[in-house]
């Protein structure tokens, strides 16, 4: 009776095991459900099943429960692969290694001091076998009853490990059916790319030598009508191919490049092979190319491929030329660099000699101070050199602003005598001082009142003539001529401005690069004149900005001759401007009360001297911070003017403009504020307007200018 009771708590335990394994889906629950059964059943500690790992021949630990209070085997456990053996051996009983006592039949070794550490007494492990080979084992630790029924032990391993297997390999069936199901997709996805990128198209099996069509374009169509249509053997059909449409010279290594062996030997370390070919279209030679991608797994042997094939020559003339920009760009940016370094070197020397020529009167001005004749010559000297120096910045400056854009071209109405003749005039008094014989001629002036740019205009001017005296020889001739000739539109007289000197001249490969930035005929060291190899370049962009022309001849040892041509809208009824009266320094300005704002020491003593050597009462401010203080300070009609300099460090011209207009008592908007600064240029002026000031004077400062300006608001 006790017999039958046992066995039926064994079929009972094996039922609910069964349908724990199969009604579970999640398969660790499952296995989990399982090994409880069976501890409870035989009232072990531990359940677990350890699996073979045969790359590393040992079992190890998958599954496990074990009663609440214990702790889980340590997961680093391990039995080696030949112990279960071994063990069968010595312990076997009916197919199970039974080990009542660890502590007295192991004695010793890993297995017996993990054992005693985790608290085993006594084991039981059912061993679970694939034909000959143990694939793994369920094990009980400290089983307490039922010891000799074996049989629930036996038919649960068999029953998980089968299971587990089962689901496994329905895991890995349903990842490889993904996978292939992707790769598919990618197939698919490539096939369609390359069907929509090349004009031909086709599907080549490796393994059978077939080729199915995918898409033709109208030309392959025109070259083989239905042959390329249907399914057909692919090495042939390469081979017409190639014969009929691929350049003579390069046929041999497409028969190579497109054969079987050969696509299998590439594709199977890469995934695509693009080749490029000369074919023969219309009569043409066009460059093609062919791109050959490999179906399926990257890694496996290529067995299905995609061939596209499309007309490159409009891409490749495009990279050609592209690659020919930029070497030409390439080739631009070094001459550029080397012009510049060229320029950089002529400057060190432009700027030292005019420098030194400074330092050096100056030395000799102070050397004879008891000697006024000398004194004065010196002096003048220092300022001629202080000209030449402010003339090089400028042409720098005045370079980088027309690069940029800076630079807009200010039509007001000028008589073009009066414009010409001044600029003319001022070059005459260089010219004739070098020994140069220097005419002006005026030829069927017709209109004498255009809208012009007077100071661009004077600016091209003064560079084409002081070059011409520059390199004009004493005994030599310059003459400039100014001719109206038959304008060919209405409302405009066309110009032409010859300038003809009997200089040293220019080579004929030189002229091809003087409108270059930088580009000098001879080093300053050779020729002995300063200059930064920019004015031609400056009176290029000036003239294109005026929407003229100009043209320049030379010849080495004969002399240059440089025309340009301009058409000026017709100024009617518009009558020259009377000539500047010269202002009368001493009317009008004596005791009138300057506030110098400077933070430049030197700046600020220069300025003093000129202002006090009219008569003027100067008070000083180093910020403009300061400036506004001293102002607040007195009443409003206390200073005549304020000369403000627009870069001081703790508050700027501009703000301190903007705090004095802003004060409660409205005559302060009325006190005249006049920026005095090294921004020099027209978008310097316009700010200094915009930010309240009445005047703009640009540094170093032009005494005429100063007190002219000072003048108009006495």
């Amino acid at each position: 009776m006790r017999k039958y009771e046992a066995h039926r708590k064994s079929e009972d335990a094996l039922r609910r095991s069964i349908d724990a394994i199969y009604r579970e889906k999640d398969t660790d629950v499952a296995v989990e459900r399982v090994l409880s059964i069976t501890a409870r059943f035989y009232s072990a500690d531990r359940c677990y099943l350890y699996e073979l790992y045969e790359d590393e021949e040992c079992y190890k630990n998958t599954y496990e429960w074990c009663r609440e209070g214990l702790s889980p085997i340590d997961k680093t456990m391990t039995y080696p692969q030949d112990i279960i053996s071994t063990w069968l051996e010595e312990y076997g009983k009916e197919g199970e290694v039974w080990i009542a006592s660890v502590e007295d039949e192991i004695r010793g070794g890993y297995v017996y001091d993990t054992l005693i550490s985790q608290k085993v007494e006594s084991i039981i492990l059912s061993p679970i076998k694939n034909g000959k080979t143990i694939v793994g084992f369920l094990g009980l630790d400290n089983p307490k009853k039922s010891v000799d029924d074996r049989f629930l032990l036996r038919s649960v391993s068999v029953i998980i490990y089968s299971e587990i297997a089962r689901r496994r390999q329905s895991r890995l069936q349903e990842r490889e059916a993904e996978k292939q199901k992707r790769q598919l997709e990618l197939d698919k996805s490539i096939i369609e790319v390359l069907a929509n990128e090349y004009a031909s198209a086709f599907y080549v099996d490796l393994d059978t030598d077939s080729l199915t069509p995918i898409r033709t374009d109208s030309a392959m169509e025109a070259h083989f009508g239905e042959f390329f249509k249907d399914k057909i053997n692919y090495s042939p059909a390469y081979r017409i191919y190639v014969n009929t449409v691929v350049q003579e010279d390069d046929r041999e290594d497409m028969f190579f490049a497109g054969s079987v062996t050969h696509l299998r030997e590439a594709l199977r370390e890469t995934s695509l092979v693009i080749k490029r070919f000369r074919c023969l279209i219309n009569g043409s030679e066009e460059i093609f190319e062919a791109k050959c991608v490999k179906v399926g797994n990257v890694n496996a042997r290529p067995k299905i491929i995609v061939i596209g094939i499309a007309n490159r020559e409009i891409e490749t003339r495009e990279e050609q030329n592209r690659r020919i920009e930029l070497i030409e760009a390439n080739k631009r940016a070094e001459e550029a660099s080397k012009a510049k370094s060229t320029f950089l070197f002529n400057m060190s020397h432009d700027i030292r000699t005019p420098m030194n020529a400074i330092i050096g009167y100056t030395d000799m001005a102070e050397s004879n101070a008891g000697n006024p004749e000398k004194r004065d010559e010196c002096l003048q000297k220092v300022k001629l050199a202080s000209h030449q120096l402010l003339s090089l910045v400028n042409d720098v400056l005045d370079m980088a602003r027309i690069e940029n854009g800076k630079i807009a071209i200010e039509e007001m109405p000028n008589d073009i005598k009066v414009a010409t003749g001044n600029c003319f005039q001022l070059s005459k008094q260089d010219g004739v001082a070098h020994g140069l014989n220097m005419t002006i001629e005026y030829r069927d002036i017709e209109h004498n009142m255009i809208f012009c740019d007077a100071a661009r205009l004077n600016r091209i001017f003064t560079n084409i003539i002081s070059n011409s005296v520059k390199y004009t020889k004493p005994g030599g001739n310059i003459s400039f001529i100014v001719e109206e000739l038959p304008g060919k539109r209405l409302g405009y007289a066309r110009f032409k401005f010859t300038v003809t000197d009997t200089g040293i001249g220019m080579s004929e490969e030189f002229v091809k690069h003087i409108f270059e930035s930088f580009s000098r005929e001879r080093s300053t060291t050779a020729s002995g004149v300063e200059g930064a190899g920019l004015g031609m370049a400056i009176t290029k962009e000036l003239v294109d900005m005026m929407g003229g022309t100009i043209d320049v001849k030379s010849e080495l040892g004969t002399g240059t001759i440089v025309s340009i041509r301009i058409d000026f809208r017709i100024a009617e009824n518009v009558s020259p401007d009377s000539a500047d009266e010269e202002v009368d320094y001493d009317k009008g300005l004596e005791f009138k009360r300057v506030l110098l704002a400077e933070d430049n020491d030197m700046n600020r003593e220069i300025a003093k001297h000129i202002l006090e050597s009219r008569g003027l009462i100067v008070e000083e401010a180093n910020d403009g911070s300061v400036a506004v203080e001293m102002v607040l300070q007195k009443a409003p009609d206390y200073y005549d003017y304020v000369l403000m300099d627009v870069q001081m460090p703790y508050m700027d011209g501009y703000k301190a403009t903007g705090a004095i207009r802003s004060f409660a008592d409205s005559k302060y908007a009325k006190l005249p504020i006049i920026a005095m600064t090294a921004n020099a240029f027209e978008e310097d002026r316009k700010k200094a307007l915009m930010a309240g000031m009445d005047a703009h004077l640009a540094k170093p400062i032009n005494v005429k200018d100063l007190f002219r300006t000072l003048q108009r608001f006495a």
